[in-house]
């Protein structure tokens, strides 16, 4: 299995377009193919992909944010998961952030996603996220 960044950004949406099916993103998720496009420009060594043979197993495209990395999206292929996939790309991420002078790397995950995370030795924190107008306001009237 070989881990490493996206070569193009025609490579950059087949990974999404592989994210987009095993995640069921839906359409008007924040994090899209022109954002990640716009990342590629930047940062292209956080936007990670797993194969073997051409074979595309996994996905991990993650950002700089102020003092840390997000991940933004991990997808691993239903048939490769529990052999390790996710498990590599998230190591090959921390050593990026580290080389990057990063030493914190944070991860929003869905809860089937969470036990793996835990496993990983990540340690959970609550994180809100809200969208649009007044949005704070919807959450401290609620």
């Amino acid at each position: 299995m070989q881990i490493r960044p996206v070569k193009s950004v025609t490579e950059l949406e087949s990974a999404y377009k592989f994210i987009e099916k095993t995640l069921q993103l839906p359409a008007d998720h924040p994090r899209n193919i022109d954002f990640y496009r716009q990342q590629f420009t930047v940062h292209p060594n956080l936007l990670l992909v797993a194969t073997e043979k051409e074979v595309l197993f996994g996905v991990l495209l993650a950002i700089v944010e102020k003092d840390h990395i997000l991940i933004g999206e991990l997808a691993v292929s239903p048939k490769a998961r529990g052999q390790g996939v996710g498990s590599k790309l998230l190591m090959a991420i921390e050593r990026e952030a580290k080389s990057m002078g990063f030493a914190k790397i944070l991860a929003g995950a869905r809860e089937e996603a969470e036990h793996f995370y835990l496993k990983c030795d990540y340690s959970p924190k609550l994180f809100i996220q809200a969208q649009g107008k007044n949005a704070t306001k919807k959450l401290t009237n609620s």
